[in-house]
C-alpha cells in the first residue's frame, strides 16, 4: 500500500494542468526530480516481489486483491515513465501557447508603458497650486501604476528566464519612476502639508498629535529641500515657485514645532499650566476653544525656553506618577499561600516572585527619592518606601 501511495502521488503531480508558465515550470522540475525516488521505490518493489516468491514457494495462496496490488506495484515505475513522456509532449504544446499569450500581453504592456511615459513627460504642465488636491490624486494613481508595472515587468522577465528566452529590457519602468519621483514628492508633500496644517491649527487641543506633527514637518522640510535642488536648473519657473512657496510655509511654521511637542507632553497637569502662566505673565490654560492657533496668537514662542523647561518637569513627574501606580498594581497579582509540609514546616507559595518584585521596587523607589522632580509625589514616595521596608522585614522573618 505504501508503494502504491507513493506512485499515486507522483501521478497526481505529473498530471496537473498548468494555469500559467510558473505552474508549467514547476511540473517539469518535479518530473526531473523524481528519478531517484522511482529508483528507491523499484528497490522496494524488488524486495516485495522476492517476499511474494518465498510465500508462493510454500504454496501460500494470496487473496485476489493482494495479488492485484502486487502486480500493480510492479507495473507502476513503467507507468510513471510512460506518463512523464506523454506529459512532456503536452507541456511542450502548452509552453507554446503560454509563450504566444505572453508575447501578446507584452505587446499590450509595452503600449501601456509608452502611454504612461507620455503622461509623465508632460507632468510639468501642472503648475496651479490651487489644484493640488486633484494633482495629488493623479500622482497617487500614477505611483500605483508604476508599482504595478514594475511587478509586471519583473514577472515577464522571470517567465522569460523559465522559458530560456532572452529577457526584455524594461529599464523604461525604472527611468519613469526616477523621472516622476520629484513631481510625486512635490505634489504629495503639498497635499500632506495643507491637510495636516489645517488640522494642527484648528482641531481641539486634546486631539493634537505633536509627535506626528513633528515627524511630518521634518520629513516635509527635507523633501521640499530635495525637490528644490532638483528643479533648480530645470527651466521650470512656475514649478520652482510652487516649491519655494511651500518650503517657505514649512520654514515659517517650523519654529512652533518645539512648542507643540512641549505643551502636548504627556503629564501636563493644572500645576504645570499654572507655572507657565506665572512665567509668561498671563493665563495659559487649555479650555473650550483652545487650539494650537491660540498658542501661536498668544505669542508663547517668545517664552519657548520656559515652556520646554516646565514640560520636561511634567514629563519627569509623569514618569514618577506612572511608576508608582505600576508598582502598586504589580502587588495585586501576588498571592501568598501557606503550604503545610509536615505540620512543623510551612512553605509560603509566591515567596520567590514577591522577592524579585521587592528587590526591583526598592531600587526604583530609591531612585525616585533621589530625583530632582519628586516634590509633587514626595509624601507618596516616602509612604511607599516605608511599605516596601515593612514588606522586606516581613519576608526576612518568613525566610528564617
Amino acid at each position: 500500500d505504501d508503494i502504491l501511495a507513493v506512485f499515486e502521488d507522483m501521478k497526481s503531480n505529473i498530471k496537473k494542468v498548468p494555469k500559467d508558465i510558473e505552474e508549467l515550470t514547476e511540473i517539469k522540475e518535479y518530473m526531473n526530480s523524481i528519478g531517484s525516488e522511482i529508483q528507491k521505490q523499484q528497490a522496494e518493489i524488488k524486495t516485495m516481489m522476492e517476499s511474494y516468491d518465498i510465500l508462493e514457494s510454500f504454496q501460500l495462496k494470496l487473496q485476489y486483491e493482494e495479488y492485484d496490488k502486487r502486480w500493480e506495484a510492479f507495473r507502476s515505475p513503467k507507468e510513471i515513465y510512460d506518463l512523464m513522456e506523454k506529459q512532456s509532449e503536452y507541456l511542450e504544446k502548452e509552453k507554446g501557447k503560454f509563450l504566444t499569450q505572453m508575447e501578446t500581453h507584452q505587446k499590450d504592456f509595452s503600449d501601456k508603458l509608452d502611454e504612461l511615459e507620455s503622461i509623465i513627460s508632460k507632468f510639468s504642465e501642472h503648475q496651479n497650486i490651487d489644484e493640488y488636491q486633484e494633482v495629488a490624486r493623479t500622482v497617487a494613481h500614477i505611483n500605483e501604476k508604476l508599482k504595478s508595472y514594475q511587478e509586471e515587468s519583473s514577472m515577464y522577465n522571470r517567465r522569460e528566464g523559465m522559458m530560456n528566452k532572452d529577457q526584455t529590457d524594461y529599464s523604461q519602468v525604472g527611468q519613469m519612476n526616477k523621472d516622476f519621483t520629484p513631481y510625486s514628492n512635490l505634489w504629495l508633500t503639498i497635499d500632506t502639508w495643507y491637510k495636516n496644517h489645517h488640522s494642527w491649527l484648528n482641531d481641539p487641543w486634546e486631539d493634537l498629535d505633536a509627535a506626528n506633527l513633528e515627524e511630518i514637518v521634518e520629513k516635509s522640510s527635507k523633501t521640499m529641500a530635495s525637490v528644490l535642488r532638483f528643479f533648480k536648473d530645470k527651466s521650470l519657473p512656475m514649478i520652482q515657485q510652487i516649491a519655494d512657496t511651500i518650503k517657505g510655509k514649512i520654514d515659517q511654521f517650523k519654529p512652533y514645532v518645539p512648542m507643540a511637542v512641549a505643551l502636548r507632553t504627556e503629564g501636563m497637569k493644572e500645576r504645570h499650566w499654572d507655572s507657565i502662566s506665572q512665567k509668561v505673565g498671563f493665563e495659559v490654560r487649555p479650555k473650550e476653544g483652545f487650539t494650537f492657533t491660540t498658542v501661536m496668537q498668544m505669542g508663547l514662542l517668545e517664552h519657548k525656553e520656559h515652556c520646554q523647561e516646565i514640560a520636561e518637569k511634567a514629563s519627569k513627574e509623569y514618569a514618577i506618577e506612572t511608576n508608582l501606580a505600576k508598582m502598586k498594581q504589580d502587588w495585586e497579582a501576588v498571592n501568598f499561600r501557606i503550604k503545610d509540609i509536615n505540620q512543623k514546616i510551612f512553605y509560603v507559595i509566591g515567596f520567590e516572585e514577591a522577592g524579585m518584585i521587592l528587590d526591583d521596587q526598592v531600587m526604583l523607589t530609591q531612585q525616585m527619592m533621589a530625583s530632582f522632580f519628586k516634590k509633587a509625589f514626595e509624601e507618596e514616595i516616602n509612604e511607599w518606601n516605608d511599605t516596601l521596608d515593612y514588606m522586606s522585614q516581613v519576608m526576612e522573618e518568613w525566610a528564617k
